[in-house]
């Protein structure tokens, strides 16, 4: 009987030791995953996200500056046209 139980806590207390090694290995891929796969991975999306967000405002950037050019030429005219109707006035 006394016997029986040594035997049956030997082997419950192994069952638990190769239980938790069991659970240890998982914990440890996993961490290992987390922390060399995941991790990386999400950054690298952050940083291809930023870089695609720079180039847009990028070509933003240029897009106005090109619509400002074009607009220059009319803002010159009216201006002119500003100036003569300046002129033009008498204040008699």
């Amino acid at each position: 009987q006394a016997r029986q139980q040594a035997q049956m806590r030997q082997q419950m207390a192994a069952d638990s030791k190769n239980d938790y090694s069991s659970y240890l290995q998982k914990f440890n891929q996993e961490q290992n995953e987390h922390y060399f796969t995941n991790i990386p991975a999400i950054f690298q999306k952050l940083q291809d996200m930023e870089e695609k967000r720079i180039e847009k405002l990028g070509v933003c950037m240029k897009t106005f500056a090109e619509v400002d050019r074009q607009v220059l030429p009319i803002v010159g005219k009216c201006l002119d046209g500003m100036t003569k109707a300046a002129e033009s006035i008498e204040p008699k």
